[in-house]
């Protein structure tokens, strides 16, 4: 939402099913970790604001929203990047230069939305997580 509101109406924004049909497309990708935390401070907040997300993932301890995760279960909010986008081909910058790679489109200072305060977080299981998200770290290891 924060991109859609800052490049304004004078850029058609597409579904997502439109814009993965492309043939050609860039894809932002995050750290998967720093990714993970923040999908799990935001259904924090969500289930502390007493609605909890569609995916009723739980979210009372990050060890508990890990377990939930690795044991098999599945979210657009935290499968790999990697699989959002398919075998396209794809120019892939990072998350953190989202602000550079904008500036040629609609110069200024892209405002941070929606920006949530971080739960604390510790490395349960943290190899098993890097194993899970190896692409989406490879593909964030090779771009810029």
């Amino acid at each position: 939402m924060t991109i859609r509101e800052w490049l304004g109406p004078q850029f058609r924004v597409v579904s997502n099913d439109e814009a993965l049909a492309a043939s050609r497309r860039v894809a932002f990708i995050r750290e998967p970790l720093e990714r993970l935390r923040s999908c799990y401070s935001f259904m924090y907040w969500l289930a502390d604001y007493g609605t909890p997300h569609r995916c009723r993932a739980p979210v009372e301890t990050w060890e508990g929203f890990i377990d939930h995760l690795l044991g098999g279960a599945r979210d657009d909010h935290w499968i790999p990047q990697t699989e959002h986008c398919g075998d396209v081909p794809n120019i892939w910058r990072r998350f953190e230069s989202l602000p550079i790679c904008f500036e040629e489109y609609r110069p200024g200072i892209l405002p941070h939305n929606n920006r949530s305060s971080r739960r604390p977080t510790n490395d349960h299981r943290e190899s098993e997580l890097r194993h899970y998200y190896a692409a989406d770290y490879r593909r964030w290891e090779c771009s810029t």
